[in-house]
């Protein structure tokens, strides 16, 4: 009896440590996690609900300057070589600023543009551009267009280096400072050319209400090369492009002027929606389909050939530069134009 009892005791203690060793192991491991998400909860003070922002791309000035996300250098894809380049951020917005905007224009528009731009930045650093292969941004109309000093200067003529020193000014004066709204950086820093008159709501634009892309007052931009222009289609080039792109919508070179019909507007007096034949689209569409310069735009039918009669270049949402430098002239400053085209937004410096 002796024995069976140690041999008893002998297998009740190792089934014991058994358990013991699991129940331990599960313990350890719940501690190790409580106390990872505490420390790194603790780095740099920062909220939780940061941390989940920066994980679903949504940027918060606050992870910025506590050190989570940094900015200082920034990744750009050459196009035309399809090589990658690393510049600091400060140099890049220099090089965009100097080919997105004339530099002949007024200071302070120069300095609205380079806010615009450093913001657009600022995001791709986060996200990556699909087109970038590993890199941050590309340098073409697909971002926002960049151009290194040396090809600007070349190109820019008489007067470059006193152009080019205009524009690092403007970058300099506005070092680190972004757009922002409700405490966190705007994630569409939207701008382009020329506007009607008025911009564009981001509702009529992008299928989205941003609560910064409002339409707002553009006024004085008819001074704008591109602010009015003109196109000439044939009617029977103009039923092949719709054919091609919607296939038979009842349309024919008899019948263009009864079936081809504005039907709304926006709050801008952009075309919203355009009947073409059984077809309806919308005017951002139909500003694609025949290449124009903007979806302002009204018909005319004369001589055989559909005249269309734009007004304003662009996506026409967020900050017009044009507008930006009419507004400039008249003695306002940088902030306050952005504050005008990006409603209910901040300027705010990151380090």
């Amino acid at each position: 009896m002796k024995r069976i009892r140690v041999y008893k005791k002998k297998r009740i203690s190792k089934k014991f440590k058994r358990v013991l060793r699991i129940y331990i192991g599960i313990i350890a491991a719940v501690v190790i996690t409580v106390m990872g998400i505490l420390c790194f909860s603790s780095s740099g003070n920062v909220k939780s609900k940061n941390i989940e922002k920066v994980k679903g791309f949504t940027l918060d000035s606050e992870c910025i300057s506590k050190g989570i996300i940094k900015v200082d250098k920034i990744k750009v894809y050459r196009t035309a070589s399809g090589s990658i380049e690393e510049l600091t951020l400060e140099d890049y917005v220099k090089g965009v600023v100097s080919a997105e905007m004339p530099a002949n224009f007024d200071v302070e528009a120069l300095k609205a543009q380079a806010v615009a731009a450093r913001t657009f930045a600022v995001n791709k650093i986060i996200r990556h551009c699909p087109k970038g292969q590993n890199a941050d941004i590309c340098d073409s109309t697909h971002c926002q267009v960049y151009m290194d000093k040396k090809k600007r200067i070349s190109s820019w003529g008489k007067n470059a280096d006193s152009l080019y020193k205009k524009v690092c000014t403007a970058v300099d004066e506005t070092a680190g400072q972004v757009i922002t709204y409700d405490g966190e950086i705007i994630t569409h820093p939207q701008y382009f050319a020329v506007s009607s008159g008025k911009t564009e709501d981001s509702v009529d634009v992008f299928n989205r209400d941003i609560p910064y892309l409002k339409s707002v007052s553009s006024t004085g931009e008819d001074i704008a090369p591109k602010y009015k222009s003109n196109k000439s289609i044939p009617y029977s080039q103009f039923v092949r492009i719709v054919k091609n792109s919607y296939g038979d919508t009842g349309i024919n070179s008899s019948n263009l002027s009864s079936k081809v019909k504005v039907l709304s507007n926006t709050k801008s007096g952009a075309v919203k929606e355009i009947q073409i034949g059984s077809k309806k689209i919308s005017g951002i569409k139909f500003r694609s389909l025949f290449n124009l310069n903007s979806s302002y735009f009204k018909l005319s039918f004369n001589n055989g050939k559909v005249i269309i009669s734009c007004t304003g270049y662009g996506h026409n949402t967020g900050m017009s530069q044009w507008g930006a430098n009419v507004m400039a002239k008249s003695g306002k400053k940088y902030d306050e134009i952005l504050e005008h085209y990006y409603e209910g937004t901040k300027i705010q410096k990151i380090k």
